[in-house]
């Protein structure tokens, strides 16, 4: 029915975009110098070119060429090598890789023995082995090569791959029938994939040979139980293993003569095959045999023949016999169906004498001859071919219970060594225990003793500032007790000596004012509403006062919510007082004072912005100011303290200047970070 494991090459699809830019990054990057054991940077470039080569194998050529040419004669350079035929390995010449292979074996052999030329040649001699199982050349020798692959691996400074070269074994000894061993070295890379510490994942293919096996051994309860396992996991499993584990999961249905199920599954697969498109010819030449002997065995030979059609050429291009003699079975199963005697008389004719090994290859054959010697009323030769078939099929049957018996005994074998190891290592662990326990303790004492530093730390950080916030907060409350004393006591002063009209609403407001201002020097911090109500309270008495008409304007977009902005008390209004009394006071013209309010995703920006004769550290403002400014900055910097550049609050003066360079008024900024959680924690 198959030609089991006709391609078994490892890939990946990577979309090409991916391909591309992984591309320019290798070409970019130098060969590194040769060691006992590759670096990270060296292994990276051999993962890459490897997830690359089944999605477009032209890339991987040209990337191996070109980090090939910096680094000649190098074990870089035989280890791209190695890439080069394994990427022959997924074309239709696969033959291509052996001379390259050749070369690697002899620089390695020359080479001084280390653990990375061990991987070297490891490597060469698995992808020679994938030569001759592909080609189906030789098996035998195919065998041998994964067995020295696999000790030189366990050597190796890439022991990683050892599950991968037991799998490629065991994929030879299911194709040369001999399933016990088979099953071992599938089991064994189990094993390893444990004993490695590699991904779970990897499980996934080894499972899926295991059901191979017990299909093959006709133990189908357990050979059910591996597929399905499989099928579970079908998204983790590689493009091209896809399309091995579909072909394999029908031909399980074939062998039971469940061909609806079969023909489910290779349906399947030539969809993944429409769906990869990086699939060989080859794999889309063995789905059609697959779905033309499976539309045969249920009568519909027009199917059959549309798929025969398509996958004949395909094999006999290539040259693999197994597939050529399959296609000539499933064409004379055909004619007999039709009555076209004559089309098997010149296959039986013109078809070279070819060894077919799979004894499934023969037994199709058989049926189909024993129908055309009967039809052609010829029972003597009908009666030849019942005879050899069911002679083989005792051999068959004989060798099936060897098998059967064989791989019971491997499994008994391998758990009583599994047993003896796990005594072996509980000894280990029980000689150990009284040291770990000795080690747990000495560690929780160490533990405790820096959780008691740590306590003291952080109590010592806690007093100090606690110390300094309190010190911070003696200064603000010296500060909210003021309006500015001066300025209080020339309203007064100024209502005393002047009796008019407006006196008792300019007193009656003044009252209002120092109110706000008791309130206020209650709080730590305030909401901005807050503040900005008190700002317009106090520069409608400071126009009373000095006789000039300040605009005050307050401007936010219109999205901020000004009860939801917490900031210290008295933050704007030092800064309103500042630019009033040291900026434009006395000044001729318009006097305007701008309060703009903006945030984005992670601050608020409050800026006070006037028109004045701006701000001259080297003036003598006076002590009220001085002091004002001194206040928002220690504050500022004991709420900063400690916290990340991207968590601090920040204040800046700068002075606003005209395109000839006059100063034409003075800007006094706030940002404060939104989620700054001190200034919540104080309102």
């Amino acid at each position: 029915m198959t030609i089991e494991g006709m391609i078994r090459g490892r890939k990946i699809t990577f979309a090409a975009v991916a391909i591309m830019a992984m591309a320019v990054a290798c070409v970019v990057i130098s060969c590194g110098y040769d060691a006992d054991i590759r670096t990270d940077k060296q292994s990276g470039r051999m993962t890459l070119i490897e997830d690359t080569m089944n999605a477009n194998p032209n890339i991987a050529m040209t990337l191996c060429d070109s980090m090939q040419r910096d680094c000649k004669d190098s074990m870089d350079y035989y280890d791209f090598e190695t890439l080069k035929a394994k990427i022959y390995l997924l074309t239709d010449s696969p033959q291509k890789a052996l001379p390259i292979l050749q070369q690697v074996d002899r620089f390695a052999l020359n080479n001084h023995t280390s653990a990375r030329n061990y991987g070297l040649m490891a490597l060469a001699r698995s992808i020679e082995a994938s030569v001759y199982h592909v080609t189906r050349q030789n098996n035998d020798k195919a065998i041998k090569l994964n067995i020295q692959a696999m000790e030189l691996m366990m050597k190796s400074d890439i022991k990683e791959k050892c599950p991968e070269l037991a799998a490629n074994l065991a994929d030879t000894y299911i194709y040369v029938d001999n399933m016990p061993e088979a099953a071992k070295w599938y089991r064994r890379a189990l094993f390893l994939v444990d004993s490695l510490a590699l991904p779970k994942k990897l499980n996934v293919t080894l499972y899926m040979g295991l059901a191979q096996i017990y299909a093959n051994i006709e133990d189908f309860n357990t050979a059910k139980h591996y597929y399905d396992l499989t099928d579970k996991q079908y998204d983790n499993i590689k493009n091209n293993l896809k399309l091995y584990f579909l072909n394999n999961y029908g031909n399980f249905y074939y062998f039971q003569a469940d061909y609806n199920n079969a023909l489910t599954m290779f349906k399947r697969m030539e969809r993944e095959i429409n769906n990869q498109h990086s699939s060989t010819q080859l794999d889309r030449a063995l789905c059609d045999i697959n779905m033309a002997d499976v539309y045969l065995n249920l009568n519909m030979t027009d199917s059959a023949q549309i798929y025969l059609d398509m996958a004949e050429p395909i094999f006999i291009k290539v040259g693999v016999d197994v597939g050529i003699f399959y296609a000539n079975t499933i064409r004379m199963g055909i004619a007999i169906k039709q009555n076209r005697y004559a089309v098997i008389d010149s296959i039986l004719k013109n078809e070279p004498d070819m060894l077919i090994e799979q004894s499934s290859m023969r037994t199709i054959r058989y049926r189909y001859l024993k129908q055309y010697h009967e039809h052609k009323g010829d029972y003597k030769k009908a009666y030849e071919t019942a005879e050899t078939a069911s002679k083989e099929k005792v051999a068959l049957t004989d060798k099936l219970n060897n098998m059967r018996v064989a791989e019971i005994m491997n499994r008994f074998t391998e758990d009583t060594i599994r047993l003896h190891h796990k005594i072996a290592i509980s000894e280990k662990d029980a000689s150990l225990a009284k040291a770990r326990n000795m080690g747990v303790a000495l560690v929780a004492v160490v533990l405790m003793m820096a959780l008691a530093m740590l306590t003291g730390y952080v109590n010592i950080r806690r007093k100090r500032t606690k110390a300094r916030m309190d010190m911070i907060l003696l200064r603000l409350g010296n500060v909210r007790q003021r309006i500015s004393p001066h300025f209080i006591f020339n309203v007064l002063n100024s209502k005393i000596c002047k009796e008019n009209n407006e006196e008792a609403d300019t007193l009656l407001k003044l009252t209002k004012l120092i109110r706000a201002n008791l309130d206020m020097s209650c709080k730590i911090c305030v909401t901005m509403k807050e503040e900005l109500d008190f700002v317009k309270k106090y520069v409608e008495i400071e126009n009373n006062l000095i006789h000039e008409d300040i605009m005050l304007e307050i401007c936010n977009e219109k999205n901020i919510v000004l009860d939801d902005i917490v900031i210290p008390s008295m933050f704007v209004q030092i800064l309103v007082e500042n630019s009033i009394l040291h900026g434009l006071k006395g000044k001729k013209g318009d006097k305007i004072i701008k309060i703009n309010i903006a945030q984005d995703h992670d601050n608020t920006y409050v800026h006070i912005i006037d028109n004045g004769r701006g701000f001259d550290i080297r003036r003598n403002e006076g002590s009220g100011t001085k002091n004002g400014l001194n206040i928002i900055r220690h504050t500022i910097a004991v709420i900063n303290s400690h916290k990340p550049s991207s968590l601090q609050m920040e204040f800046d003066i700068t002075n606003i200047e005209t395109d000839d360079g006059n100063i034409k008024g003075c800007d006094a900024s706030y940002t404060i970070p939104r989620n700054l959680n001190l200034i919540k924690k104080l309102y």
